[in-house]
């Protein structure tokens, strides 16, 4: 018998005696799957001499100690290591036996020992099988998998005098000495260093000379090699990289182990003959040694000269730093790293830097763009005459020749500005070029002494001392002339006559010239209609201002009236255009006529207007009233409106014929149009309003299977009903139906005889009279949908 129908036994049984005894169901559970289930997987040896009192603590059956066991992947291997130690008892547990992979290397010792091989070593695998592996890689044998052997790195020699006590950890075999090891990168260096205590230059080829580097130097014992150049023994015991560090100094690179090139370095500064290096950031004098910081790399050559011209008195040609190509056509080389100015004959020094010569250039409008080119001549602006009577100290502060005065310069370009000024205080005005009067603006204004010029058009004499800007401004603002460059001037909008009774203090300030207030202007687009109002009520001037006349594209359509106003040649109403011509535009719209620009009118057919606007009027978007009883209505949606005025309109007895409430033209081969917005469906003649909304007519159509599928087109179903005729479809609707819901009649009938009373509704003959009233078509209407309506549920039954 399976083993596992007697575990569904036992199950069924422990189910029993937990509503026997009332033992929680957690427990039981609990107890199937440690005991029940867990006897499918082996089970180890070593509980013979253990007991489980919970999943973190064990008890031992020999000498009753309870034993913590905190994680469960450790258990077997505290058990094991407990009475291997405590009893003497080694098991031969299944669960960690020497693995398949290792026993070609080891032969299995009893008390979980192995013996290599290779050496005789004897490992114990007690607690971990990983031991195995980490002796094998001693012996230059690394077990990748357990099917796949892999030599690795020969082993070093020097293993052969030291013994690894842990992976930081050695012991020399000769002296006993226990080195610690900081890093594993380390180990071969610090091997060599203490065997050279005793005495021992052992040949290994993990560090020997590598092959590229023997073209350029000699093997000496003791890990050393001699340079083929200079003759430089170096040792390469700690690390080759000293060996390719020394060959950069003859400019000489190694780009690998086996491709050596040589490199053009930079030519050595004579400089290092006075220098000694001492780290990176530090050097000594070999003269005075004086220990000199260097914070930049850079700095190097600098401070080197800078030392060595002013303590020692040493100038030294150094190549490095000579007078560059470029500049020798504009400079004369002097001693002690200076150049002469062919221009002016000033005595510049590069010993800092080379820039100061290209920065003195720039002031005869000439720039060195690079050390290869020619001197490019570069037209620059013309020296100001001011500079003759001040000094530059700092690109902040110049100082008066006349009074010795320092002056503060916020900014170089208020530097000219600050000057002029200055100088006006010692009755000083210069005609400097730079700002004299601009050759556009010579036909506006006539040059004036000290900085000033004269307008042509009004007299007033403006200052352009401080900025030329005042210039073209006044003829912005007060002539409506716009320079657009130094050499052509574009005509702008004319003026308006307004500016004839007002004068300009500020962009936001000006002043009436008849009763002398002053206006405040918030927006510059709003100082006309400013302008027009105040002259029109304060002082009843109404000026024809070309530019507020009336456009040319709405004078067929408006008749110009005085006041700033426009007649509708087809309404006759005013228009007022003072504040905003958008008025005249707005009220096209109304007419079915929409400007589009100034120079072009196109008429936009629009949609037409209700003839209940005859009857209402508008007060606001959301308020009209009602010019028969004058009552206010609140329109809540502008789509409402039409419904609730033709609601309104009811009240008073008004119905009319509206046409953007029509009966639509897809609709009237179903309906009959009737007085008072209704209509007469042609199938049923049920009667319907269109008052509020089209959209009913459409949902009734969907009854007798017809869809209405655009406004333009009517659907395939309907055009085919159509050409039936009603009459016909009647017909067939009848014969159809007409024997079910007969005979569904008959039997309801014989069961409760009510359709023999008088006054029952229902009846049998289906040729109604056509001319019978609508009350009476509509009750047998609903009569027969609701008989039909029995008989297909009991036909779907049966």
């Amino acid at each position: 018998m399976p083993s596992f129908i007697h575990c569904d036994k036992f199950y069924k049984r422990l189910l029993l005696w937990r509503s026997l005894y009332h033992i929680h169901y957690q427990t039981i559970n609990l107890y199937y799957r440690t005991v029940i289930i867990a006897l499918t997987r082996k089970r180890s040896k070593l509980w013979n001499y253990f007991e489980k009192l919970n999943h973190s603590l064990v008890k031992c059956t020999t000498c009753k100690k309870e034993i913590k066991t905190p994680n469960p992947t450790r258990r077997t291997k505290i058990m094991k290591a407990h009475i291997l130690n405590v009893h003497g008892i080694s098991l031969d547990d299944e669960t960690v036996t020497l693995p398949d992979d290792l026993k070609q290397y080891y032969s299995e010792l009893p008390g979980y020992k192995a013996k290599c091989n290779n050496c005789g070593v004897t490992l114990s695998f007690l607690r971990d099988v990983g031991s195995l592996r980490k002796h094998l890689r001693r012996h230059s044998t690394r077990i990748q998998s357990q099917d796949e052997t892999t030599p690795t790195k020969k082993r070093s020699k020097l293993w052969n005098y030291f013994e690894e006590l842990n992976p930081s950890l050695v012991k020399c075999t000769t002296c006993k000495k226990e080195i610690k090891i900081s890093c594993p990168s380390n180990r071969t260096p610090i091997f060599r260093a203490h065997l050279n205590r005793h005495g021992i230059f052992l040949d290994n080829d993990t560090v020997t000379l590598p092959d590229d580097l023997r073209q350029c130097y000699s093997k000496l014992p003791g890990y050393k090699a001699k340079c083929n150049n200079c003759g430089e023994t170096i040792s390469f015991l700690k690390t080759v990289g000293h060996l390719r560090t020394h060959l950069r100094r003859h400019s000489t690179i190694t780009q690998s182990r086996d491709k050596t090139v040589m490199v053009p370095r930079k030519k050595r500064s004579k400089f290092w003959n006075y220098f000694e290096k001492l780290k990176p950031s530090l050097v000594k004098c070999t003269i005075c040694k004086k220990e000199i910081k260097v914070s930049h790399l850079t700095d190097y050559t600098r401070i080197f000269r800078a030392h060595l011209f002013k303590k020692h008195g040493l100038s030294l040609d150094d190549d490095t730093l000579t007078l560059p190509d470029d500049l020798k056509q504009c400079f004369s080389k002097l001693p002690g790293y200076k150049a002469k100015c062919n221009n002016c004959g000033k005595a510049v020094s590069f010993l800092s830097s080379i820039d100061n010569l290209r920065k003195h250039l720039r002031r005869h409008s000439t720039r060195i763009q690079n050390r290869d080119e020619t001197v490019i001549m570069a037209p620059r602006r013309k020296y100001s005459k001011l500079w003759n009577y001040f000094k530059e100290l700092n690109p902040s502060l110049i100082k008066c020749t006349t009074c010795k005065k320092k002056i503060k310069v916020s900014h170089p370009e208020n530097c000219i500005k600050i000057m002029r000024v200055h100088l006006s205080r010692h009755g000083i005005f210069i005609h400097n070029d730079t700002h004299t009067l601009p050759d556009d603006l010579k036909q506006y204004y006539s040059e004036l002494p000290k900085y000033k010029a004269k307008c042509k058009y009004c007299g007033e004499a403006v200052s352009f001392l401080t900025s030329m800007r005042n210039l073209r401004e006044h003829l912005r603002r007060r002539h409506f002339t716009t320079i657009q460059s130094r050499y052509k001037t574009a005509q702008t909008k004319k003026r308006s006559k307004l500016w004839n009774y007002f004068e300009e203090f500020k962009p936001s300030l000006v002043k009436c010239t008849t009763c002398k207030k002053k206006i405040k202007i918030p927006h510059p687009k709003s100082r006309t209609t400013i302008f027009r109002a105040h002259l029109l009520n304060v002082h009843g001037i109404s000026l024809g201002n070309e530019i507020r006349t009336l456009p040319d594209d709405l004078r067929q359509y408006y008749s110009e009236l005085p006041g700033y106003k426009a007649k509708c040649n087809n309404c006759g109403k005013v228009v007022s255009f003072f504040t905003n011509i958008e008025n005249l535009r707005d009220h096209l719209r109304r007419h079915s006529t929409r400007i589009q620009s100034r120079n072009e009118t196109v008429m936009v057919p629009r949609k037409k207007r209700s003839k209940l606007w005859t009857y209402f009027e508008k007060l606001k978007p959301s308020l009209v009233k009602c010019v028969i009883c004058k009552i206010k209505i609140y329109m809540p949606h502008p789509s409402n409106s039409t419904a609730i005025t033709m609601g309104h309109l009811n009240k008073h007895g008004i119905f009319f014929n509206n046409d953007t409430f029509a009966l639509p033209d897809d609709l009237r081969q179903h309906y009959s149009e009737l007085p008072r917005y209704k209509a007469k469906c042609n199938d049923c003649g049920k009667k319907m309003s269109l008052l509020k909304n089209i959209v009913r007519l459409r949902k009734h159509l969907r009854r007798h299977s017809t869809r209405i599928l655009s406004r333009d087109e009517p659907s395939t179903s309907s055009l085919a009903d159509d050409n039936v005729g009603p009459s016909a479809r009647c017909q067939g609707q009848d014969d159809t139906s007409g024997l079910l819901v007969q005979s569904f009649i008959k039997e309801r009938t014989e069961k409760t005889g009510a359709l023999n009373e008088p006054g029952t509704l229902i009846s049998t003959d289906y040729n109604t009279n056509p001319t019978a009233e609508c009350e009476s078509q509509e009750t047998v209407d609903l009569d027969r949908e609701r008989i039909q309506g029995h008989v297909m549920d009991q036909a779907l039954q049966v």
